[in-house]
């Protein structure tokens, strides 16, 4: 890095990040997360319950479609074909566009789609001709199929950059195995033979709800994933005294001598990371404020210390 930057290696710079990598395995140590975590305060809360019916909403309707398969018109061994292959376009189009206009646009566009074809299956039932009907609505199937299928994809991309690292696995898991009650409970509710009407209105409905809630999860386009859960919740707006009061009576933080958390807690977000990259490719001293400073410091209760940097 420093020599692409053209600037000159400091001499002590591997010693000090050993010393940051002995530092993070010491304060890490015995810190086991569990699934209580994700819920444990109420930014990673709220993103657990949304994200886990969000997920229920597209697994129900991906595999509900996936197999009502057989009531679709036209050629059994084509449909499935159809249904099958219609995944790579998805795959394509989320690949292309999560970079470009974001998760949560991706996901909100392909949401649109599914919610618009499912009540134009309800129109499409109650008033068209019955030459048409039922190959316009095999069609409309097809495409709910497709954006489902990339609303999915970005979503599994959006999950794993929404969760802190040390929790992200947890979070992941735990969105994935709510999927798993959707298509458990798809085959009872997506029944295109005997009930399609209502079929239909509730894939439209459960998809407008799954809209309005995407855009209560934070845009991770471009953002540097937190760390921590306490750089989650202050990133979120919330307070960062309160969760520390938390994690000091589960024994979470490492303390010094006066009772404030360590400086050698090293928290590597956003917005510590440039400055200590800045500290190395600059052979300048580095300095850590923890008077608040959002630009090079960590809140520690109103004390300030210096630190070059060999002196981690």
């Amino acid at each position: 890095m420093a020599r692409l930057n053209g600037k000159e290696l400091p001499p002590t710079a591997m010693d000090t990040i050993k010393e940051i990598a002995q530092e993070e395995r010491t304060t890490r140590k015995g810190k086991d997360y569990s699934y209580i975590d994700i819920f444990r305060t109420k930014a990673t809360a709220q993103l657990t319950l949304i994200v886990a019916f969000k997920w229920v909403v597209l697994s129900m309707v991906f595999y509900g479609l996936s197999f009502a398969v057989s009531s679709f018109a036209g050629d059994l061994y084509l449909n499935m074909f159809l249904m099958s292959v219609v995944e790579l376009p998805a795959y394509l189009l989320s690949f292309l566009f999560i970079d470009r206009i974001g998760r949560r646009w991706t996901c909100l566009g392909f949401l649109i789609i599914t919610a618009l074809v499912s009540f134009a299956c309800v129109g499409l039932h109650l008033e068209a001709p019955e030459d048409l009907r039922d190959k316009l609505i095999s069609a409309c199937c097809l495409i709910a199929k497709l954006s489902v299928a990339a609303c999915w994809s970005a979503s599994q991309t959006w999950v794993t950059e929404s969760y802190p690292t040390v929790i992200r696995s947890l979070g992941y898991g735990f969105a994935n195995t709510s999927s798993r009650v959707g298509a458990i409970i798809a085959p009872f509710v997506i029944n295109l033979d005997d009930m399609p009407l209502f079929t239909f209105i509730l894939m439209g409905s459960l998809t407008l709800v799954s809209m309005v809630i995407t855009c209560f999860i934070p845009e991770t386009r471009n953002k540097v994933m937190a760390e921590t859960v306490r750089a989650q919740t202050v990133e979120a707006g919330g307070s960062e005294q309160v969760f520390r009061s938390e994690n000091e009576k589960n024994g979470r933080e490492p303390k010094d001598s006066k009772g404030h958390n360590s400086g050698h807690d090293l928290d590597f977000t956003s917005q510590k990371l440039p400055n200590l990259v800045a500290g190395f490719t600059d052979s300048t001293p580095l300095s850590w404020d923890h008077n608040d400073n959002p630009e090079n410091g960590i809140a520690n209760n109103g004390y300030t210390e210096k630190y070059e940097t060999h002196r981690f």
